[in-house]
């Protein structure tokens, strides 16, 4: 090199050893690290998406609830036959259901309902009813379970 050129410095040197001074046996523990990482992180990706698919049907659920507490405000404390007779009646306070969320809706009196709730993509079925504001659970996959308080 001449006396008048300047050496210009490479940020990513290669030597013996390989590429940037890493050998074979550190390039094997980065990748160890790597798929302990994705073997941890993969399991709760789809946990949370069940508890996205849920938070969902839950949502719905009570939306429904206060389209019908609505409804009834309005016509003497009576609950309409369906839930799109209380949509149509109530449309401030009735949202649509989320895309993939299944609602159903059975009235036993006319002052008493029952509404489930569950994402096509999700586990668990919910049921909520006027008499107890409690919100019950129970697997998809199993309907003889007894529903259980969330």
């Amino acid at each position: 090199m001449k006396n008048d050129q300047k050496q210009v410095h490479n940020p990513f040197p290669r030597n013996e050893k390989g590429f940037m001074g890493a050998g074979q046996a550190e390039l094997m523990i980065l990748v160890a690290i790597i798929a302990v990482i994705l073997a941890v992180g993969i399991p709760q990706l789809s946990q949370y998406k069940e508890k996205k698919y849920e938070a969902y049907a839950i949502a719905d659920l009570r939306n429904a609830r206060d389209c019908l507490t609505a409804y009834a405000a309005h016509h003497k404390g009576e609950y309409p036959e369906s839930l799109v007779k209380a949509a149509e009646a109530e449309k401030t306070a009735c949202p649509p259901p989320s895309e993939a969320v299944t609602l159903e809706y059975k009235r036993t009196t006319i002052k008493v309902y029952e509404i489930t709730a569950s994402h096509k993509s999700g586990k668990k079925k919910y049921k909520l009813n006027n008499n107890d504001e409690t919100v019950y659970y129970r697997f998809n996959d199993v309907p003889a379970m007894v529903w259980q308080k969330l």
